[in-house]
C-alpha cells in the first residue's frame, strides 16, 4: 500500500529550561527506540532561538511503523510544551487513513485555561472562554493558539474589532495560523477589503491542506472576493476546485454545494465560450440534495439554468423561466416577454 504522513504545527517550550529537556529527551528517545526508523530531521524541527520544535507543512510517502514512530515521539516531546499543537495524518491513495492531533497536557497554568477555555467553547460558554483564553495568555505571552482562538470567541460574541486584533497577534506569532488567517479574511470581507481578504484567504489556504474543512472555507470565500470584484476568471477557478470537492454530511463545507455551484455558474457566464460549462454547473445543483437554508431556490436555479440554455441553443429555456416566474422572480418574467 502507498502510505503518505502529512505533518503540520508547533510546540513552544517557554523556557530554555523546558527547550532542553524537550531536546534531550528527544534525541534520548531516537537513539534508544527509533534509531533511524522516524521522519523528521532533529535540526529541522528544533528552533533554540524561539525555544520551540516548528513543523511547517512536512509531507512524505512512509511507512506505517515510520509514521507511528514520529508521531509517538512528537506527542512524547509535547509533554514539555506549553503551548502550541501538531496535526498529524496517515493518508491512503489520498484518502485519510488516521488523524491524530497533538497538544500539550499536563497542570501547568497556561496549559490548563487554554484547555479550559477549548471546553467552554464546546459547552457554549463563549464570554467564559473568552476569560478563560485571557488567562492562558496572561501566563504565556506569546500563545499563539489562545489568541487565535479568543479570537474565534470574540467574532462569535460579534466583537469584531477584538476578534481583529487578536487574530493579528496570532499571525504575527505564527504565520501558519490558519484559523486566524481565515478569520482575518472574513473581517476583511465585512470591511469591503478584498484585495486584503484574498490575502487573508490564500495564507489560510497555504497553510493547510485539502483534507481539513478550513482550506476549503477559504477557497469558497476567497472564490466569493473575486467575484465582487468582478475578476470572474479566477472566481470560477475557486469555485472549481470547491465544487470538484465531496463533503460529507458532517463537514460544514457540505451546506455550501449548492450555492457553490450556482456561483460558479454565474462566474463562468461572465466569461467568453463558457456557456456550456455554465450550463453544467447549474444542472449540478438540481442534482445536489437539498440543504435547509442553503441560500438556493428553485426559482434561482430555473432562472439561471434557462439563461444557460438559451445562450448554447438548447431547448427548455422557457419552460424554466416560466417557472421562475411563478417563483415571484420578476427578471424571468422580462426575459419571457422579450421572447415571446
Amino acid at each position: 500500500m502507498a502510505f503518505k504522513a502529512v505533518f503540520t504545527g508547533h510546540l513552544d517550550f517557554g523556557t530554555q529550561r523546558s527547550y532542553e529537556q524537550a531536546l534531550k529527551m528527544y534525541q534520548r528517545r531516537v537513539e534508544n527506540y527509533y534509531k533511524a526508523d522516524i521522519l523528521l530531521v532533529e535540526e529541522e524541527i528544533f528552533d533554540e532561538e524561539n525555544v520551540s520544535l516548528v513543523i511547517g507543512k512536512f509531507t512524505a510517502p512512509c511507512s506505517k511503523r515510520f509514521w507511528r514512530n514520529t508521531y509517538l515521539l512528537l506527542d512524547y516531546v509535547s509533554q514539555f510544551a506549553i503551548s502550541g499543537s501538531i496535526n498529524v495524518w496517515l493518508l491512503e491513495e489520498g484518502a485519510i487513513k488516521k488523524n491524530i492531533f497533538i497538544e500539550p497536557q499536563g497542570d501547568r497554568s497556561p496549559v490548563v485555561f487554554y484547555r479550559q477555555g477549548n471546553d467552554l467553547m464546546k459547552e457554549g460558554k463563549t464570554e467564559e472562554a473568552v476569560v478563560a483564553y485571557t488567562n492562558s495568555i496572561q501566563k504565556f505571552e506569546k500563545h499563539s493558539n489562545a489568541y487565535e482562538k479568543r479570537g474565534l470567541a470574540y467574532q462569535k460574541l460579534g466583537e469584531t474589532e477584538k476578534a481583529y486584533a487578536d487574530f493579528q497577534q496570532a499571525t504575527k506569532l505564527r504565520p501558519m495560523s490558519t484559523e486566524a488567517q481565515y478569520g482575518l479574511g472574513c473581517i476583511h470581507m465585512e470591511r469591503d477589503e478584498y484585495q486584503l481578504a484574498i490575502a487573508a484567504f490564500q495564507a489560510a489556504i497555504k497553510s493547510s491542506i485539502p483534507h481539513q474543512p478550513v482550506f476549503w472555507m477559504a477557497r469558497y470565500k476567497k472564490g466569493d472576493a473575486h467575484a465582487i470584484l468582478g475578476e470572474w476568471e479566477k472566481a470560477a477557478l475557486e469555485y472549481k476546485f470547491f465544487c470538484f470537492r465531496n463533503f460529507t454530511p458532517d463537514n460544514p463545507n457540505f451546506k455550501h454545494q449548492r450555492i457553490a455551484h450556482m456561483k460558479w455558474g454565474k462566474a463562468l457566464m461572465k466569461l467568453k465560450d463558457k456557456e456550456q460549462d455554465a450550463l453544467k454547473a447549474f444542472e449540478s445543483v438540481m442534482k445536489i440534495e437539498e440543504v435547509a437554508q442553503d441560500g438556493v431556490t428553485v426559482g434561482e436555479m430555473r432562472l439561471w439554468r434557462g439563461k444557460a440554455r438559451y445562450q448554447v441553443g438548447k431547448k427548455g429555456f422557457k419552460e424554466d423561466w416560466k417557472v421562475a416566474k411563478k417563483a415571484g422572480l420578476a427578471e424571468a418574467a422580462e426575459l419571457l416577454a422579450a421572447h415571446a
